[in-house]
C-alpha cells in the first residue's frame, strides 16, 4: 500500500502504458484514486496519488480502465452518479467530467465496463431504468449515446439490484457488452 495509506477493499483495475509497463488502479480509504506503476528508470514499483476531481467525492464501488493512443485512463463514479475519467495525456494526469446524459441518472453502485472501437475508448454503464449507455471519445470530444435495453427488460437488467456484472469483448474490432437480464438469460449488445 502507499506509504501511510490504507487501501479500500474495492475492486482493482489494471492498464498498460505505451511501452507496455503495467499499472494497477485502486481506491484509498482517503477517497483518492491511486495508481501503482512500474518505473523503468528505477526498476521499482511506485504508488502515485491521483487524488479526486476538485470538489468531488469518488465512490469506490466500481471503476474500469481503458487506453487511448497507448495512454491509460480510469473511469470512476462520484457520489452523485456522475462519471469521471482520470487520464494520462502523455505528460500529466488529468480529471475530466463525463457527467450523465441529460435527464438520466446513474447509480454509483453499478459496474462500469470498457472497450475500444478503432482505438476510441468507450465506457458502458446502465442507468437506473436498466438502459445501457456508452460514453465514447470521438477523437475531439466525449459523447453519450443510448444503447437501449433488451426486449421486455425495462428494469435494471442485472440479476442483482444493481447489476453485479457487466462485461465487454471485441470481435473483429467491434465491441460487445454482456449482462444477465432478470429473465436469467445472457444478453449482448
Amino acid at each position: 500500500a502507499p506509504g501511510g495509506q490504507t487501501l479500500d477493499p474495492s475492486p482493482t483495475a489494471a492498464a498498460t502504458y505505451k511501452s507496455n509497463h503495467p499499472m494497477a488502479f485502486r481506491f484509498g480509504r482517503n477517497g483518492h484514486l491511486w495508481v501503482n506503476f512500474w518505473d523503468s528508470n528505477t526498476g521499482d514499483w511506485k504508488w502515485q496519488d491521483q487524488g479526486a476531481p476538485h470538489g468531488q467525492t469518488l465512490y469506490p464501488s466500481a471503476f474500469a480502465t481503458a487506453s487511448y493512443n497507448g495512454n491509460p485512463m480510469a473511469f470512476a463514479w462520484d457520489s452523485t452518479g456522475h462519471l469521471w475519467v482520470n487520464w494520462w495525456n502523455g505528460s500529466a494526469w488529468k480529471w475530466q467530467p463525463q457527467g450523465a446524459p441529460a435527464g438520466h441518472t446513474f447509480d454509483p453502485d453499478v459496474p462500469i465496463a470498457t472497450a475500444s472501437y478503432h482505438g476510441s475508448p468507450r465506457a458502458f454503464v446502465f442507468d437506473v431504468t436498466g438502459h445501457l449507455w456508452v460514453n465514447w471519445w470521438t477523437g475531439h470530444d466525449w459523447q453519450w449515446q443510448p444503447q437501449g435495453a433488451p426486449a421486455a427488460q425495462t428494469t435494471v437488467p442485472g440479476l442483482d439490484d444493481p447489476p453485479a456484472a457487466i462485461a465487454t469483448a471485441s470481435h473483429q474490432g467491434n465491441p460487445y457488452v454482456f449482462c444477465f437480464g432478470r429473465d436469467a438469460h445472457l444478453w449482448a449488445n
